[in-house]
């Protein structure tokens, strides 16, 4: 994994992903070209390809996703081919498809909108007619992979829809929004009264065919990106991406643990996707993480921690269970005032303080910021949600019921932090009286 501010971290994120999950092909660009420095004459040619490229600070330009800082300055940039040969508003050398490649300036008469484009929370209302039950008898109209009769389902998995919104910028480059979470850019030029377009477009007529039957309705089609654009699991890495970390600070924390946390918080605009049927969430949920499409609660805290090359003993696709059994071998299971692991302990019972855990970043046994709890049902038998210590609200220094929790739910979603949600054990033990839970560390 590159370490360098603003680098993109394909590299490391291919290790995990399925055959199904890697980028699409994109043509291929000439090789060590050198970088003009005055315009170009205006061209009759037909534009070949609108793509765009961006870089972090003072690095290069590139048309890989980006995984950045919060305070750094990142400028998106459109390019076209033409000829052969690539143009943007002023000249400059970026790596496209992995070449040095030669971006001459135009001085066509081109106009230019740029989008965003917004993963939708769930699917319309206009499409209740075939929510799936997946929890009890209730129709489900958010994100599933697990009733595979569902007709909202294509090569069995959900598709996810979004909406695009027009941005007021209409320059050549275009600075990224200093505001924590993902977002997906794509732009329009026209020249000659004809339209071009980089990846991300709204689905049309034409290519609705390319989705199961419940979207071909016209009234969804804007609510789906083309198909070119589209994967198997939802938007494709063809549409250029910067995902934000978030300027967290907490006294209590190390540097480790904020920076941990900053990465989670990369993930806001990135929808909630139930996928709890283990052969299905075995193979897809890496794609989902590392490409920012969609997560789930356990997948959405191990990818923080994975940005952050922390969480080295457990896997992205790991299950609650799984989780829970690396961190016993490892002694990564936190402990009570009392030295007792706190495993399976009742919620209740740290909420009235019969269990005493300690919030204490110089204990090593005792709970720290970037912890997370998972919460268990014995009914059930299994680990069915899991959390993430955010803040000590409460009590100065011990685990109570006013303690701020991250995770990621249904339940919330807004413009500042998508379907991120912050509360507390309190709030928890009011929906889930009898849960149990454990605390985990996934920071080395």
């Amino acid at each position: 994994m590159k370490t360098t501010t603003g680098v993109a971290i394909d590299e490391f994120f291919n290790s995990i992903l399925s055959p199904t999950g890697t980028t699409p092909t994109t043509p291929t660009t000439p090789t060590n070209p050198t970088t003009p420095t005055t315009p170009t004459t205006p061209s009759t040619s037909v534009i070949q390809q609108v793509l765009l490229v961006s870089r972090s600070a003072s690095g290069e330009y590139t048309s890989e996703n980006k995984v950045v800082n919060f305070n750094d300055d990142v400028e998106i940039c459109v390019v076209i081919k033409k000829d052969d040969k690539y143009y943007s508003g002023k000249s400059f050398t970026a790596n496209i498809n992995n070449a040095a490649t030669s971006v001459l300036t135009t001085s066509d008469s081109i106009t230019r909108r740029w989008y965003n484009i917004q993963p939708l929370w769930k699917h319309p209302d206009a499409l209740s007619s075939y929510f799936p039950t997946v929890t009890g008898s209730a129709p489900y109209p958010y994100y599933q992979n697990n009733n595979q009769s569902s007709q909202l389902l294509k090569n069995g998995y959900d598709v996810l829809q979004y909406t695009q919104k027009i941005l007021s910028d209409s320059d050549w480059c275009i600075s990224s929004e200093k505001k924590a979470g993902t977002k997906w850019y794509r732009v329009e030029v026209t020249e000659n009264s004809q339209t071009f377009y980089s990846y991300g477009k709204p689905s049309s007529s034409s290519d609705i065919s390319n989705y199961p039957s419940p979207y071909k309705a016209a009234s969804q089609q804007s609510n789906l990106v083309s198909s070119d654009s589209y994967d198997t699991r939802g938007i494709s890495p063809s549409v250029h991406r910067i995902s934000r970390k978030s300027n967290y600070e907490n006294s209590k924390a190390s540097s480790s643990e904020k920076e941990l946390i900053r990465s989670v918080e990369a993930y806001k605009n990135v929808p909630y996707i139930l996928t709890t049927d283990i052969p299905r969430y075995k193979s897809s949920m890496g794609d989902y993480i590392s490409n920012f499409k969609a997560t789930e609660c356990a997948a959405l805290l191990i990818g923080g921690a994975k940005l952050t090359s922390q969480g080295t003993f457990v896997g992205i696709t790991d299950t609650g269970s799984e989780i829970v059994n690396k961190a016993r071998t490892q002694n990564k299971i936190i402990q009570d005032t009392n030295d007792n692991i706190v495993e399976k302990v009742a919620l209740k019972d740290i909420l009235s303080g019969t269990v005493l855990i300690e919030i204490n970043e110089n204990k090593a046994d005792a709970i720290h910021i970037g912890d997370i709890m998972l919460m268990w049902s014995q009914q059930d038998n299994y680990y069915f949600h899991a959390s993430m210590l955010y803040e000590d609200k409460g009590t100065p220094g011990y685990l109570d019921g006013q303690d701020t929790f991250i995770y990621i739910s249904t339940g919330c979603h807004n413009t500042n932090d998508g379907q991120l949600c912050y509360n507390t054990p309190s709030y928890f033990s009011g929906i889930s009286p009898n849960a149990q839970t454990t605390f985990v560390r996934i920071t080395n």
